[in-house]
């Protein structure tokens, strides 16, 4: 936050009582204010691309990911999602095209999924 905001940083450094020897706040002045609060990409060089996701609208689930979010044949992914109401669930595959390929999951619960 303190990359974003002026007026964050000027709270934090409320917390420096004035004393502006520390380490802390020498690592705070020369890390966090040798760049003014901007939204612009720190850490990615080049171009970025944000891939497009297209999510249905759902009313039940408040949560819902895949960690890692790339699930390939080298690596496994846990899927966490939570409902406000008990009902089916079903965890549908999709290529990069966007073709559904498979289907991992579906089971109907009377309780919060997870």
């Amino acid at each position: 936050m303190l990359n974003f905001d002026q007026t964050i940083r000027d709270l934090y450094e409320l917390r420096f009582n004035n004393d502006q020897r520390s380490i802390q706040y020498l690592r705070y002045k020369n890390s966090v204010l040798a760049d003014p609060p901007s939204f612009k990409r720190k850490y990615a060089k080049g171009e970025v691309t944000v891939p497009v996701v297209n999510f249905t609208e759902s009313k039940e689930l408040y949560l819902a990911t895949v960690l890692p979010h790339i699930i390939t044949k080298e690596n496994r992914s846990i899927i966490i999602c939570k409902s406000y109401v008990p009902g089916e669930l079903q965890i549908d595959v999709y290529s990069v095209e966007g073709k559904k390929t498979g289907t991992l999951y579906r089971e109907k619960s009377a309780r919060e999924f997870s």
